[in-house]
C-alpha cells in the first residue's frame, strides 16, 4: 500500500520545478503554456526521451534560495507531455496534472529551479458538510452560468456527469470556470476537498454579488435614461403648445390668461403638469 493511501507522506525525490505567473494546473488537467526562457527545456529534460516529471509551483513573495518559503507548500506533480520550441523563442509546454504534493525545499541554482518534494495525503471527507457543498455549489454553478454567458450551454451538463468524488469535483469546476488567479491558485494547493468546495462556494457567491451590482447600476442608469427621454419629450410637447397658443415668446407661468388657454387645452396630465410649474 502507498504512503497516500495509507496515511503516511512517501519518499522525498527532488525534481524540476516550474513557476506558472498566470496559470494553474490541476491533477487530472491538461494545460497547455508558454515559457519565456529557454532554460525551462534544460529543467524538462529527462533521460532516454521519456516525459520527465515536474513541480509546478505557486509564487508566494520573494524567492529565498535553498527555502520553500517562496512558494506554496503544495505544488502540483506532472507529466510533461509535449514540448515545442516557438519560433520567437520560448517553449510551448503541455502540463498533463497527476497528483498534490508537499513542497519540502526549494533549490536555484544558477537561475534552475528544483524541488524537493513528499507525496501529499488529500482528505476526501465523505461525510454529510461534504455533501451539502457539493449540492450547493451545483445549485449555485446552475444559476452561474446561464448568466456570466461565457460558457458552452452544456457545460454544467458535463460538470454533473463527472461527479466522481468531492476533491475531483472541485478541481473540475476549478478548472472550467474563469475565476480570478487567486482563487484557483488557493484550491490547487488545498489538501481537503470539503475546504475546496467551500472555497468555491464562496468564490461564486462572490461572483452572484457582482452581477446583482452591476444589475442594480444598469437598471438605474436605464432608468435615469428614460427619465431624461421622458422629460426630453414632454419639453418638446409644451413647445409644440405653445406655439398653437401663440406664447411661444412668453415666460412659462408668467401670464394668467395663457394659464386660462392651457386649462381649455386638452392636453396630457403629465404636460399640463408640467406647463404650470
Amino acid at each position: 500500500m502507498s504512503g497516500a493511501a495509507n496515511g503516511q507522506r512517501g519518499a522525498r525525490r527532488d525534481v524540476p520545478a516550474i513557476e506558472l505567473q498566470q496559470s494553474v494546473v490541476f491533477p487530472e488537467d491538461v494545460v497547455s503554456v508558454q515559457l519565456p526562457d529557454e532554460t525551462a527545456a534544460v529543467r524538462l529534460r529527462a533521460p532516454g526521451g521519456t516525459a520527465p516529471e515536474a513541480a509546478v509551483v505557486s509564487p508566494r513573495g520573494p524567492r529565498v534560495p535553498g527555502s520553500a518559503a517562496a512558494v506554496a507548500p503544495v505544488c502540483i506533480l506532472c507529466r510533461v507531455a509535449q514540448r515545442m520550441h516557438m519560433p520567437a523563442g520560448g517553449l510551448q509546454v503541455v502540463f498533463q496534472g497527476l497528483a498534490r504534493a508537499h513542497v519540502v525545499e526549494l533549490h536555484a541554482e544558477a537561475g534552475r529551479l528544483r524541488v524537493t518534494v513528499e507525496d501529499a495525503v488529500e482528505r476526501e471527507e465523505d461525510d454529510s458538510g461534504t455533501s451539502q457543498r457539493v449540492l450547493a455549489l451545483l445549485d449555485l454553478l446552475a444559476e452561474y452560468l446561464p448568466r456570466d454567458g461565457n460558457y458552452p450551454d452544456d457545460l454544467e451538463s458535463i460538470l454533473r456527469m463527472n461527479l466522481r468524488g468531492p476533491g475531483r469535483f472541485a478541481d473540475l469546476v476549478a478548472a472550467y470556470l474563469h475565476l480570478p488567479l487567486a482563487v484557483k491558485r488557493e484550491v490547487a494547493v488545498c489538501l481537503s476537498a470539503h475546504d475546496r468546495l467551500g472555497l468555491l462556494v464562496t468564490a461564486l457567491e462572490r461572483e452572484m454579488e457582482r452581477f446583482g451590482v452591476e444589475g442594480e447600476i444598469h437598471r438605474r442608469v436605464r432608468e435615469q435614461l428614460e427619465e431624461r427621454q421622458r422629460e426630453q419629450y414632454l419639453r418638446q410637447q409644451m413647445r409644440a403648445i405653445r406655439r398653437e397658443l401663440g406664447d411661444e415668446d412668453s415666460p412659462e407661468g408668467e401670464s394668467d390668461g395663457r394659464m386660462e388657454r392651457l386649462a381649455q387645452a386638452k392636453m396630457p396630465k403629465e404636460a399640463r403638469a408640467t406647463a404650470e410649474l
